[in-house]
């Protein structure tokens, strides 16, 4: 599995607000793209947080 981004702050920066809602998450990637569900501790809210494989430059996944 290879991805590259080619501004790779955007990615950083929006981790970093979705870690102050939620405590614990995993990253499900297959060749559609890169996606995170995840529920905050409270069970309030649900962060979604998805990423097609078109918005990376270099996008090479075999398997999930």
């Amino acid at each position: 599995m290879k991805v590259v981004l080619a501004e790779p702050k955007y990615f950083k920066e929006s981790i970093s607000i979705i870690s102050e809602l939620v405590s614990e998450a995993k990253f499900k990637v297959n060749s559609d793209g890169l996606e995170l569900i995840a529920m905050d501790p409270a069970n309030v809210a649900m962060v979604v947080f998805r990423l097609l494989s078109s918005s990376f430059t270099q996008y090479d996944v075999k398997k999930p």
